[in-house]
């Protein structure tokens, strides 16, 4: 019968499994044939559970033999990246003194999906405390991008867009507090999406059992197809703990399904971020493909928003968050640190270490700006129905390994600038709680992917999806790197 993992959805994989075109042991097989064929070089998966994986396949083949179905993913093999709880599988965040924590149950996430009838293989890599657009740490070690393995596969879902991109999986989810599931899916060439905030559950993903969900992280899908990522999210998305015992989610349909009727702004460009014309140009001529098909673009639309205070504001709240779980010791260094810098010195390094201690008036003030920001987005996505914007300055760069991020460089039109001053670009989806999808827009002239950022108004999933589906119509959609198809 044979099975294609670049030809087929996971969608379209689990309806063959169900009809009974295709069994589970099949496509296991088939995966972890790629697996052992590809992973080596790549380093995406580091975690795995092969043994139990094929029991369940043969156990999910036997159920549909007796007329049972699991759900919508019955037999289907994935990976998750490696902060989510798997029960029987270690939870270590990349940092070695965990490298025993064996969580005695799944996240909410591993949950719906295994209730949803998918086999679980493995687990995706990802940078200590999920914390930079690198992907290494000194349990697991690195991860390559399957399009030049000199370059890195972005951060932090960097082994699950590997993984994804390189047919080693089905699908992965990520998580995306600062870019982690956008960034990737940029720099290895496949479909990825932000979920509106609080739209999937955060329990199980944390360093530790006893830690809540955090401040703008979301949790979503990784695809090779725009299809999966809202498949995926139907499964996903739902009431976090107790809540399920009255709320119900609902997420409305796009309002608009010609490509005619919409009306989608495009902001390629920032002084406070500049974008390298390699990927310009790539966006540029995705978007060109785009008003063929009869969307309406406007290049100059901007919500009435200060860019550059909303990404002072973003880093401020990102830091916070990030900062929320610290033990008391780590607390008090940097509040030493903080008090350590003049009180009129306005740079990144103390503005990092103040946000690091903010008090919790400090931290409800920014909170009252970014609402302020939020109603902005809300008055424009009146009038626009979508913003298209670039995820990264540039296409994947070279791994650097050894350079701490705070002061990493990055070359853009010729000229170096900080690296993480292109966070810029992961800010206004990530501040505002806005949906985010990212879309294969196309490659540079050296042959590397660059992706499309398509924003949306909150809880408006399906539509940012919607597009990303079109995007992937016109333009060719997710394909196998060079090294992977074979």
């Amino acid at each position: 019968m044979g099975f294609d993992v670049f030809a087929m959805s996971a969608r379209q994989t689990a309806q063959r499994i169900a009809a009974g075109e295709i069994s589970s042991v099949e496509v296991l097989d088939t995966y972890l044939a790629r697996i052992a064929r590809l992973n080596l070089d790549l380093n995406a998966l580091v975690a795995t559970d092969f043994e139990r994986a094929r029991a369940r396949a043969v156990e999910a083949d036997a159920a549909l033999a007796r007329g049972e179905n699991w759900g919508p993913l019955h037999g289907v093999p994935i990976t998750l990246k490696e902060s989510f709880d798997v029960e029987g599988l270690p939870t270590t965040w990349g940092e070695p003194s965990l490298r025993d924590n064996y969580p005695k149950q799944n996240s909410a996430v591993a949950k719906a999906l295994v209730d949803a009838g998918a086999i679980i293989m493995g687990k995706t890599n990802i940078p200590w405390m999920i914390s930079d657009w690198q992907t290494f740490n000194d349990v697991y070690g690195e991860t390559k991008n399957p399009w030049d393995l000199s370059r890195s596969p972005g951060g932090s879902s960097g082994g699950a867009a590997a993984a994804v991109a390189a047919g080693l999986t089905t699908f992965d989810v990520g998580s995306d507090i600062g870019g982690s599931i956008r960034n990737p899916s940029h720099y290895c060439g496949i479909f990825g999406h932000k979920p509106s905030f609080g739209l999937v559950p955060q329990d199980g993903h944390a360093p530790r059992a006893d830690e809540p969900g955090v401040d703008i992280n979301v949790l979503g899908p990784l695809a090779r197809n725009a299809d999966d990522l809202e498949f995926v999210l139907d499964i996903l998305a739902r009431p976090e703990g107790e809540d399920g015992t009255a709320w119900k989610l609902d997420l409305p349909q796009p309002r608009k399904i010609a490509p005619s009727s919409l009306r989608v702004a495009v902001m390629l460009d920032s002084p406070v971020s500049k974008v390298d014309q390699s990927v310009v140009d790539v966006l540029t001529v995705a978007i060109a493909k785009l008003a063929e098909r009869g969307v309406v673009f406007d290049f100059e639309a901007r919500p009435e928003i200060d860019f550059a205070r909303a990404h002072r504001l973003f880093m401020q709240l990102l830091r916070s968050a990030m900062a929320a779980a610290d033990d008391d010791a780590k607390h008090v260094r940097f509040r030493e640190l903080a008090a350590s810098y003049a009180d009129d010195d306005d740079g990144y390094d103390a503005m990092m270490a103040r946000a690091a201690v903010w008090s919790r008036q400090q931290w409800f003030q920014a909170h009252k700006e970014r609402n302020l920001i939020r109603a902005a987005w809300k008055t424009f996505f009146e009038r626009f129905d979508l913003i298209i914007m670039p995820m990264a300055a540039t296409a994947a760069y070279v791994r650097d390994t050894k350079t701490p991020r705070q002061v990493r460089k990055l070359t853009v039109n010729g000229e170096e600038t900080f690296f993480r001053d292109q966070f810029f670009w992961a800010g206004p989806a990530s501040l505002s709680y806005l949906p985010a999808t990212m879309a294969p827009a196309g490659f540079t002239d050296a042959g590397l992917p660059v992706g499309m950022q398509i924003i949306g108004s909150y809880l408006r999933d399906r539509e940012t999806i919607a597009l990303a589906k079109l995007v992937g119509q016109v333009v060719g959609g997710a394909v196998p790197p060079p090294s992977c198809r074979h």
